[in-house]
């Protein structure tokens, strides 16, 4: 049964495909938002790789550690501010 047909015969059947609609519409969101959070879980464990390899070419002092390897860390910490992403994309851009 569609839903125009379901409107000419009541309510209570119009109701029921609503109903139906919307429970297939929060199925999909929620298979959405689980994809969405196995790639993140992807992309992090991606991020703390690269940066466990690039750690070797950074100084032993904090004090002298490349802005972008701390731009990278606190992505991957979850501590952005706004100078962040603006420091990692000059880095991208410088790459090409």
């Amino acid at each position: 049964m569609d839903f125009v047909g379901s409107c000419d015969l009541g309510g209570d059947v119009m109701s029921k495909t609503m109903a139906e609609h919307a429970r297939a519409y929060r199925t999909r969101k929620a298979e959405k938002m689980a994809r969405m959070e196995e790639q993140n879980a992807n992309l992090r464990a991606a991020l703390s790789l690269a940066l466990s390899w690039l750690i070797h070419n950074e100084p032993g002092d904090s004090r002298g550690v490349s802005d972008e390897f701390v731009a990278m860390a606190s992505v991957l910490d979850d501590v952005m501010n706004d100078e962040v992403m603006p420091i990692i994309h000059k880095a991208i851009a410088n790459q090409k």
